[in-house]
Formats: structure tokens, C-alpha cells, sequence
């Protein structure tokens, strides 16, 4: 289904322009722009979603994974946070954690990465995006580029 969104200037509500797109936005309801920046939101595409809930072989351990990930996914769909920190905040033992984790990356959802002595992880750009929409091509690129095969 696609759908036709309006760009609205947050300072005239003039709509500046319109994106035809396949995603639903999610997005705090404000009444000033820059709170956008504090408040959780993130674009998510419907595709990504179906395809989540039809696939069998993601358990319930896995979408509390992902389910996080994406509550605390920061600008550019960059999250940095410790698997005790995921283990603490859903519940679930540490094993469990790895495991989704690693479930996770070989379905290409997230992407796991070192950053100095700990790893990030980024969400497909694909799946979901938090940014400005002008930088997600050239994201959906690096993340192809840098998934293993």
C-alpha cells in the first residue's frame, strides 16, 4: 500500500512537500520541532514488519531483542549498548541475548560492529530509520556493504 505524507514546516504548518512512500511514520506527537530530537521515533516500513510476524523461525526472546534495540535506537539507526544492559532491561540471560543477537544479524536486521572494546549495533535502514531521510540511501549502501554474505 502506498501511502502520500506531507512535509509541514512545524513553524507556518505550510506543507513544503509530499513523499510518496510504503512506511509508517511513528512519532510523538509535539507541538515544536525540536523536541523530536528527545522524544523516541523512528520511520518503520510495513514490509519489514509482515515479513517479521510470518517468520517462524524468530522467537519471543528475539523480538524482546528487537524490541528494544529499536526503543533505544539513536540518530542513523546506531545503538550502543552492553548485552548485560540488554539482558537487564528485557529480562532474558545473557546466553539468550547472544543468541537473538546472532539470529538478528543472520536474518540481516542488525549489523554487529566493534567500537573500541564493545560492540554497536545498527538496524537495516531498510527495516527502520531514525534520521534524516536525505542520509538513508547512502546508509542502506554502507550496511550492504558491510553485511557478511
Amino acid at each position: 500500500m502506498k501511502y502520500t505524507l506531507d512535509v509541514v514546516d512545524p513553524l507556518t504548518g505550510e506543507v513544503v512537500k509530499q513523499i510518496e512512500t510504503e512506511a509508517v511514520l511513528v512519532i510523538p506527537v509535539k507541538n515544536k520541532l525540536r523536541y523530536l530530537r528527545k522524544e523516541g521515533w523512528f520511520l518503520g516500513f510495513q514490509r519489514f514488519f509482515i515479513n517479521l510476524a510470518m517468520d517462524r523461525e524468530l522467537t519471543h526472546a528475539d523480538f524482546k531483542v528487537l524490541s528494544y534495540l529499536l526503543g533505544i535506537m539513536d540518530f542513523e539507526n546506531f545503538v550502543m549498548v552492553s548485552i548485560n544492559e540488554i539482558a537487564k532491561q528485557t529480562g532474558l540471560s545473557k546466553p539468550t541475548v547472544i543468541k537473538s543477537l546472532k539470529k538478528l544479524r543472520d536474518k540481516g536486521i542488525i549489523l554487529i560492529e566493534k567500537y573500541g572494546r564493545r560492540n554497536c549495533y545498527k538496524l537495516n535502514p531498510e527495516c527502520v530509520w531514525r534520521g534524516t531521510f536525505s542520509k538513508r540511501g547512502k546508509k542502506i549502501l554502507e550496511f550492504k556493504l558491510t553485511t557478511p554474505p
